[in-house]
């Protein structure tokens, strides 16, 4: 015999009986809800639940429900399509109509349209607020080819039990003095930012310049002076931030503090007042407040971050979304804003959990256990990940960054709402810190590419991080090494014909046609590219963006796509590909064809300098491949030593291989790449050009000329900065010969000088010796107070001048 639900049985007795009205109420309904949740370990999606349990928790919020609609027989990748159009029109106008019938049926024949439509469709968004006056009406709407999901408006029973544990703090703390160092002009640079190697990224980048962020959280500070007024001062001069309010019509003012901490994170300046400097501090800001707090579970909260979303995806100059914000249950609507701003081609990071006392337990939340954003999560310093204290893993997570000190437990340096400790400064750690600071690392990194597409960016996160090229299972792929990132954007002279290349080819996105699987709702697709083999389970209505989406790695090979397609000759401006596609219908999931696949292609493919997309046209439809390429070329000019130089120091540049009929060296002072007119600086058969007047961020190009007719211009970037060797710079170890050590800065030394050893230290500030620190007999050892000059206080360098103070 069927057992049929309550839900069912309430359906078919009476609407008005009063144990079908009132189903589950209160502590019962949550400790319900939370056990689902808790044994399943995910997100609950409230598509899953019973109508009983769905009408429990719309009737504790008045009756009120998100609804999503949908043109009859669209899906959600037609989430898109311009809502002004006629089609959607209709659709709306039916659905509305026809459930305003069901509600007088139900309900009583007095309901008018403005007691069941509370909140008029999105402008952008398919999805409205509607009043359900009875539990029949949510199989109804379910039922409805027109609606595509129905949830409460909002439910917060889970976090009204206790309100101290939703992430709100002033943050503002005395900070401990081994948890940052000092950094130009007058800032302060937290402790995680050496562990991800982003002090050293800060020489070789442009730090967020020309980049916007837009941050989803309480909002911003409207004390704080850093943004108010000192935005962009010190090195962080000539950028913009604006500040928008969306929760509850009551501006843009941060009301909480998470969002004026996790800003602080990403974007804020480097500038004076021991301030703490964001990663990237050069960026564009866009603050948004869509929330009271860190769960977005309020009606006013989804709507607003919705809004948000949606406007930051319409905007052409924001590139990069973060939200340090989430939920243990989902949200159509916002869903429906995410997917929209992923399908343009925005960078999304969402929060691996939230810093919140109910879901310490929890693996990610939502909206970071979403495909179309990256869920970060932190952890402990050190090389064996452990996660930190309101820190989340699992599956979902994407990325990781260090928040928590191993030795001190001390989180991340950032700047504060207020000034009730400190000079509104103060720490912050947690899945949420973990997500702001890695927006600023992406911004970062992009300002030296801008050209690079959402998905190339992806990729080169990917390829810095700890673990690639294995992703783990809790951690994913990592921690991001920054400097190396950056340096992927450096020294790359273009992919063209005229120039010898070792090429790397990057799979960036791939479309993936339409196909009837016959076995279920995903087709396997098998792509070998030249010998390389990569698995993908794929909708069977088809599928794009980025590999790393669809990949599978347990059968073959792993996302990201890199293959090596060796050298090119002077001339060559295309390389061929072998190619092969097809659907896996075998019993077990293999990376070759054989007996049981089908919808095979095989094809040899062009990949051209100048191009972005192959295509591979097979009986299904088209695959389309999205491609960059890297080239390391044979002809290349760099400084033959590039660690730190001081001003006036004497810096060799070579241009190799040598041989070739001519090199014309010049200063690219224009920096469009090419020789004009009081620009040249050798001319000749020699390779090498040495010079003591290069400045800090010269561009030095090099023509090389060979016989054949080949002419390439390679263009380097000068680094030269006055080292600091004191802290973790500390000079160490045994030296045996001749050293100069030069600063603008300090010097800490533990080293021991041998007997052959002449050692001069030229520090402008202090130079300090350590327990440790030794000169053996026979060694000689000088140290003065007059800063970088080129070993102009040293006696082994200068003897006859003796100048210096000791």
């Amino acid at each position: 015999m069927k057992r049929l639900s309550l839900a069912a049985l309430c359906a078919l007795l009476s609407s008005s009986i009063s144990w079908c009205q009132v189903l589950l109420e209160g502590q019962a309904l949550l400790d319900h809800l939370m056990d689902k949740i808790t044994s399943s370990q995910r997100v609950l999606d409230w598509a899953e639940q019973d109508e009983y349990v769905l009408w429990s928790v719309i009737s504790e919020g008045q009756g009120l429900a998100h609804v999503g609609y949908q043109i009859d027989g669209t899906s959600d990748q037609d989430l898109s399509r311009d809502m002004t159009e006629m089609e959607w029109e209709v659709a709306r106008t039916a659905l509305l109509e026809a459930f305003l019938k069901e509600s007088q049926r139900y309900c009583g024949l007095d309901l008018s349209m403005s007691d069941v439509l509370i909140q008029k469709s999105h402008d952008r968004l398919p999805f409205m607020v509607m009043k359900i006056c009875d539990i029949a009406l949510i199989s109804w709407l379910r039922d409805h080819v027109s609606v595509r999901y129905i949830e409460p408006y909002s439910y917060t029973a889970h976090t009204d039990q206790l309100r101290s544990g939703e992430g709100c703090s002033d943050y503002s703390q005395i900070l401990n003095t081994a948890d940052y160092e000092e950094v130009s002009p007058d800032a302060i640079s937290s402790w995680h930012h050496k562990d991800h190697k982003i002090d050293s990224a800060w020489t070789k980048s442009d730090n967020g310049k020309g980049i916007w962020i837009s941050i989803m959280d309480t909002g911003i500070s409207e004390d704080n002076p850093k943004y108010n007024g000192e935005f962009d001062e010190g090195e962080s001069s000539g950028r913009s931030i604006e500040k928008n309010g969306y929760y509850n019509n009551d501006g843009w003012a941060d009301q909480c503090g998470h969002g004026t901490a996790m800003i602080g994170l990403a974007v804020a300046p480097k500038g004076y007042d021991d301030s703490p400097a964001g990663v990237a501090y050069r960026a564009n800001l866009v603050s948004n407040r869509v929330s009271n707090d860190v769960v977005i579970n309020a009606g006013a909260e989804i709507n607003a971050l919705a809004n948000a979303i949606t406007d930051a995806a319409d905007d052409s100059r924001v590139d990069i979304i973060s939200m340090s914000l989430g939920d243990i249950f989902s949200h159509g609507p916002i869903e429906d804003a995410i997917i929209y701003a992923h399908e343009k081609e925005k960078l999304i990071f969402a929060a691996a959990g939230t810093s919140t006392f109910f879901t310490n337990w929890f693996g990610v939340t939502f909206p970071g256990s979403m495909d179309e954003t990256l869920a970060i999560t932190g952890v402990v310093e050190g090389t064996s990940f452990s996660e930190c204290d309101n820190c989340h893993y699992g599956d979902e997570v994407d990325l990781v960054v260090y928040m928590e000190r191993s030795s001190s437990g001390n989180t991340c340096v950032t700047t504060a709402n207020d000034n009730v400790n400190s000079d509104y400064v103060g720490y912050v750690g947690g899945s949420s810190a973990a997500t702001a600071t890695m927006a600023g690392i992406a911004g970062l990194i992009w300002s030296d590419e801008p050209d690079m597409t959402r998905d190339e960016m992806i990729n080169r996160l990917i390829k810095a991080s700890s673990h690639y090229p294995n992703k783990t299972s809790d951690f994913g792929w990592g921690a991001i090494d920054v400097c190396e990132a950056v340096a992927d954007s450096l020294g790359k002279a273009p992919c063209r014909s005229g120039l010898s290349n070792e090429v790397i080819l990057e799979i960036t996105g791939i479309s993936f046609p339409s196909t009837d699987d016959g076995f279920g709702d995903v087709a396997e697709w098998v792509v070998i590219l030249e010998e390389s083999s990569y698995y993908f389970e794929v909708p069977e209505s088809g599928g794009e963006g980025n590999p790393i989406t669809y990949n599978n790695e347990d059968p073959c090979d792993l996302a990201p796509i890199r293959i090596n397609l060796g050298s090119t000759v002077c001339g060559q401006s295309s390389i061929n590909i072998d190619l092969e596609t097809h659907e896996d219908d075998g019993f077990s999931s293999e990376c070759e064809y054989n007996a049981g696949d089908d919808d095979r292609t095989i094809s040899v493919e062009t990949i051209t300098f100048g191009g972005s997309q192959f295509i591979q046209s097979t009986s299904n439809g088209d695959f389309v491949f999205s491609y960059r390429l890297y080239c390391t070329p044979d002809w290349q000019a760099a400084m033959v030593d590039d660690s730190p130089k001081c001003p006036g120091d004497s810096v060799q540049f070579e241009a190799s291989p040598s041989g070739y009929t001519e090199y014309r060296f010049f200063l690219d002072a224009n920096q469009n790449g090419g020789i004009d007119i009081g620009e040249l600086l050798q001319a000749g058969s020699n390779h090498l050009y040495v010079s003591n007047t290069i400045a800090d961020g010269d561009h030095i190009g090099v023509v090389i000329n060979e016989t054949g007719g080949c002419t390439d211009t390679v263009v380097s970037v000068v680094q030269m900065i006055s080292p600091d060797y004191a802290g973790s710079n500390r000079l160490v170890g045994v030296l045996a010969g001749y050293h100069d050590y030069e600063t603008n800065d300090d010097i800490e030394s533990v080293q021991v000088l041998s007997p052959t050893a002449v050692v001069d230290y030229d520090a402008a500030r202090s130079v300090s010796l350590f327990e440790g620190f030794e000169v053996q007999q026979g060694a000689i050892f000088e140290a003065f107070i007059d800063g970088c000059n080129d070993g102009g206080g040293g006696t082994h360098l200068q003897e006859e001048e003796g100048s210096g103070d000791r």
